[in-house]
């Protein structure tokens, strides 16, 4: 009787555990295809992607500063080719405990208008470039080194601090404007030496220190390892630049 007993227990526990893996599988598959599904939608980007891959790819080799000076890197915007060019070269220069899969991307709407654009981007949330859609095609919209930084603000806009010398700060919040694909500037503070001021509809603005200090103060930290917390929180999501590798 007893054996009778362990053999039904037996071929009870062997259901579900064949139950369980179908599951899990099931629920692996679904991962998988969510993730290639993610990929697909940026069906225009993948020019940009796998130029980007090449381009991480050459970072670690000994060759890629006298790729630099022929000038093998363009940038897909003529009118920001100064822009690119200070991106690659300070992206070679920030290797330190870095690997190809440190590079990655993340697709974000960030003018609601239905379509996303895509960052590039460290696992560190350093922004390398954006780019939208027009016409089809992939567009660049900026490009990000540590005199230049850009970050993703919780409303959507672009938000960026160029430094200039020891004594130059330039803070710019950019909307998107989904009618043109430009950015559009819709608030610029500068503190240059000790003078402070907010550009507006009038003018140049002169602002005193405290009031220009508190102004600054409403927006993230764009040079404090804070903003990859802040991003994230926002859904902006990195992915490695190895998923998309021989795709």
């Amino acid at each position: 009787m007893l054996d009778l007993l362990y053999k039904i227990i037996a071929i009870i526990c062997s259901i579900i555990l064949l139950f369980c893996s179908c599951v899990h599988n099931s629920a692996i598959d679904d991962i998988e295809v969510e993730r290639i599904d993610k990929l697909d939608i940026c069906s225009e980007y993948m020019i940009v992607l796998n130029e980007y891959l090449s381009l991480v790819d050459n970072l670690f080799l000994d060759s890629f500063e006298d790729d630099v000076n022929w000038g093998r890197y363009k940038s897909p915007e003529p009118e920001l080719q100064y822009e690119w060019q200070c991106m690659v070269i300070d992206a070679k220069e920030g290797l330190i405990n870095k690997s190809t899969s440190s590079f990655g991307y993340a697709l974000k709407d960030i003018n609601s208008d239905n379509k996303e654009e895509l960052i590039l981007l460290r696992d560190d949330y350093y922004f390398l470039a954006i780019f939208t859609i027009e016409a089809n095609k992939a567009k660049l919209l900026d490009a990000f080194w540590y005199k230049h930084k850009g970050m993703i603000l919780e409303s959507g806009e672009l938000f960026t601090l160029t430094i200039s010398g020891s004594d130059y700060y330039e803070y710019n919040v950019k909307l998107l404007n989904p009618e043109n694909n430009e950015l559009s500037v819709i608030r610029k503070l500068v503190r240059e030496d000790t003078l402070c001021y907010e550009f507006t509809s009038q003018g140049k603005k002169f602002l005193e220190k405290n009031s220009f200090d508190m102004m600054v103060s409403q927006y993230p930290n764009i040079s404090s390892d804070e903003k990859k917390t802040y991003m994230v929180s926002n859904g902006i999501d990195f992915v490695s630049i190895e998923t998309i590798r021989d795709r």
